[in-house]
């Protein structure tokens, strides 16, 4: 076997550095922006699912937009094993992760094994997610698109009784002690097919234009992001809006300075069926019943033998509304001392705030009858970063000497309402 000499050659990002891989000691995962490929990632987490060897990407929901974990190594931990995500040279979270859209994504290096610890300190000790975004290039002005439209739906269904089918198994359990409403033949009529009133065709469609350009002392991208995705269940949806600016400038043959601006906007609009209750729903029973408070229709213990709760009772009887505000800001300076050595000083700011909201109006189902109910959660968030730091150039390998100026501090503020209201 001859060796792939230019592999060996290329420089990897280590932390606050850069090696060549052939002198990089350490289990270290990298993945490019033509590794990730044509994939349609709903987030930046998911471009490196099944990517990087060790790595586990795992949903926390089914739902659109829903957050992703990035799992180095496994779970080692039983409060937080969650990795420490660095944008661009400058610490951060999943939060400051998923902000950026996966279109902006350079590339993605994941630190795996304990050396990370050696460069981040405890904070590192899930492993470490280094993550670089494109910059833009000099030359003329560019304009790029791209963008998809999609549908999905559920590719297997369960096989379940008809009515007929449904009142046997009924009467096998109740020892053939059946209410009056199961006796009567229109109990052994299919109205309803609850899987196709549960699940539907979900669009997904996705926008991305990028704006570039500059000089050899001036270089500028503008990259604006646009997602919508319907869930495969009713009646869900999620909305993103992204724009990141990053600026950067050379003052003079010794000096550079850097800034980036990362704003997210998401919306969640619309609850979700209950599955379980669903399938548990009787066949004979319609989806609508005027005469019900709410406009669904019921079973219930005394009349069905059933106390399944019509799925889209409470989904077509109530308002929800999430909103989420995210902005993310870097700023940097570097000077270059010698030509051997630089100092480079950062600073990020994170802030976000949140509002959830959900306005239920009074119905019945199963055995229950609720009234008016409103639900509001509210909350902000800020966390800024300042780093200081030395780096040595010797014999193409970067050494970094953190100077003993690491600040981080985080706010977070949180105001739930509650409000139980008559029926009217």
């Amino acid at each position: 076997m001859a060796p792939d000499l230019q592999s060996l050659n290329e420089v990897v990002v280590v932390g606050y550095g850069t090696v060549q891989k052939k002198d990089l000691i350490g289990a270290v995962g990298t993945a490019t922006a033509k590794d990730f490929g044509e994939v349609n990632a709903a987030n930046a987490q998911q471009l490196i699912q099944g990517k990087v060897a060790g790595v586990q990407v795992i949903n926390t929901s089914g739902l659109p937009g829903a957050n992703v974990n990035i799992v180095v190594r496994g779970v080692g931990s039983f409060t937080n094993a969650e990795a420490l995500y660095v944008i661009d040279g400058i610490q951060g979270g999943a939060n400051e992760f998923n902000a950026i859209a996966p279109s902006d994504i350079e590339s993605i290096t994941v630190l795996k094994d304990a050396s990370s610890v050696a460069i981040y300190g405890a904070r590192a000790a899930n492993g470490v997610v280094l993550v670089n975004t494109k910059r833009a290039k000099t030359g003329a002005p560019k304009v790029t698109y791209n963008g998809y439209y999609g549908l999905a739906n559920t590719w297997r269904r369960l096989d379940l009784m008809n009515a007929a089918q449904y009142i046997d198994l009924v009467r096998d359990i109740s020892n053939n002690n059946l209410t009056t409403r199961l006796q009567q033949p229109d109990a052994s009529v299919d109205r309803t097919n609850w899987q196709d009133e549960m699940f539907r065709t979900a669009r997904l469609t996705e926008h991305n234009v990028t704006v570039s350009g500059g000089t050899d002392k001036s270089t500028y991208l503008i990259s604006n992001n646009y997602t919508s995705q319907d869930a495969i269940v009713k009646d869900f949806n999620f909305q993103r809006y992204t724009l990141r600016i990053n600026l950067e400038q050379n003052v003079g043959k010794r000096f550079k300075l850097g800034q980036q601006g990362v704003f997210r906007y998401t919306v969640n609009r619309g609850n979700t069926v209950d599955l379980i209750g669903g399938l548990r729903m009787p066949p004979y029973a319609p989806v609508l019943d005027p005469n019900n408070l709410g406009g669904f229709s019921r079973v219930t213990s005394n009349v069905d033998l059933n106390d399944a709760f019509n799925p889209l009772t409470d989904v077509f009887n109530s308002e929800r509304r999430g909103r989420d505000m995210f902005f993310f800001a870097q700023l940097f300076g570097e000077a270059e001392i010698f030509s051997w050595l630089r100092f480079r000083s950062q600073l990020a700011v994170s802030y976000g705030n949140y509002n959830n909201y959900n306005y239920t109006k009074a119905r019945a189902n199963g055995n229950l009858t609720l009234g008016n109910n409103i639900n509001e959660t509210y909350g902000f968030y800020i966390s800024p970063v300042l780093e200081n730091f030395f780096t040595l150039n010797i014999a193409q390998r970067s050494i970094c000497w953190p100077v003993k100026h690491y600040w981080r501090r985080r706010w977070l503020t949180t105001r739930r309402r509650h409000f139980l209201l008559c029926p009217t």
